[in-house]
């Protein structure tokens, strides 16, 4: 057995995602962190978070919040495949699970075309929008974007990941829901 899932008994939240969710472990902006549990994997796929999301289902935590894919954004097809399955093995085992599927973020990175992100954003509401009403779509996108339609400078150091100002930014636009 996983090690760290005796800790989301106590969970109410979960993030679950690649390297860029895993970032919320470093800042420690929740009020209430014993209520949060992080599983962010670096360098994770939408296929990886399918692998590993039954367990974290089965604790039938109250709120799920996913963001996964850019490690994959030349796979759109499998992003929404994965995507529908994860949804779908959650609700299976947790059916109450309120799940929030929030959009892939811009990158200032020269090898991955921004238009291919909001494509497949696009693609995500629309697979959300079909489901039941335990499961919403984030659009988080355009509050990360500077002028020159990338992720704003201030926001990233290397182009994909996130600085803490883009945290905050992250925990301000999605409050309402937590």
């Amino acid at each position: 057995m996983n090690p760290v899932l005796p800790a989301l008994l106590a969970m109410q939240i979960v993030f679950c995602g690649d390297s860029i969710t895993k970032g919320w472990e470093i800042y420690n902006l929740f009020e209430e962190p014993q209520k949060v549990f992080i599983s962010g994997v670096e360098s994770s796929t939408s296929a990886d978070l399918l692998r590993r999301i039954e367990p974290i289902a089965k604790k039938r935590p109250g709120k799920v919040f996913l963001m996964v894919g850019i490690n994959e954004i030349a796979a759109p097809d499998r992003i929404l495949d994965n995507y529908d399955k994860i949804i779908n093995k959650i609700q299976h085992v947790s059916p109450y699970t309120h799940i929030y599927v929030q959009s892939i973020l811009p990158t200032r990175a020269q090898n991955i075309d921004n238009a291919v992100i909001v494509s497949t954003n696009e693609r995500l509401k629309a697979l959300c929008d079909r489901k039941n009403a335990f499961v919403r779509y984030l659009d988080l996108y355009d509050a990360f974007l500077a002028d020159d339609g990338k992720l704003g400078p201030n926001f990233t150091e290397d182009g994909i990941h996130l600085t803490k100002n883009a945290y905050s930014l992250w925990k301000k636009r999605i409050a309402s829901r937590m």
